[in-house]
């Protein structure tokens, strides 16, 4: 396959996103969230080193790799709960791995008045 084909052109591919969650040292749980069948750029297919090390037009190349992972996200929507950590092609299939977004914890204390609010109220309790 020619390196402006792995561009544009799409092929039909089993693809496996799944999660794995470490309960313990020694066991791992692999939960699968999305299988199905893709028209995915063979972009892809190959290995992550390889891309990143030896083509000279990274750029062009790595925007594609990332916006054909965010349509392989979107079409199994999982947009804003998943991250991509790692992906890689497996006896014709592609397994994305994923992990969940840490959701933002709000502290009661994120604004300036609120911080000086409680710093008050400290004081006066400290005082009575």
């Amino acid at each position: 396959m020619h390196f402006g084909q792995m561009l544009w052109v799409r092929r039909l591919v089993p693809v496996c996103v799944f999660e794995k969650s470490r309960p313990s040292l020694f066991r791992s749980n692999v939960r699968v969230i999305f299988l199905g069948r893709l028209l995915v750029l063979p972009v892809l297919f190959c290995r992550r080193e390889w891309i990143f090390r030896d083509i000279s037009d990274q750029h062009r190349l790595r925007s594609a790799i990332l916006s054909e992972l965010k349509r392989v996200m979107s079409a199994a929507n999982l947009d804003d709960t998943y991250r991509v950590v790692d992906w890689f092609m497996k006896k014709e299939r592609l397994f994305v791995h994923v992990t969940r977004n840490a959701q933002k914890l709000r502290s009661g204390l994120d604004s300036p008045r609120k911080r000086v609010a409680s710093w008050l109220r400290r004081l006066l309790a400290e005082l009575s």
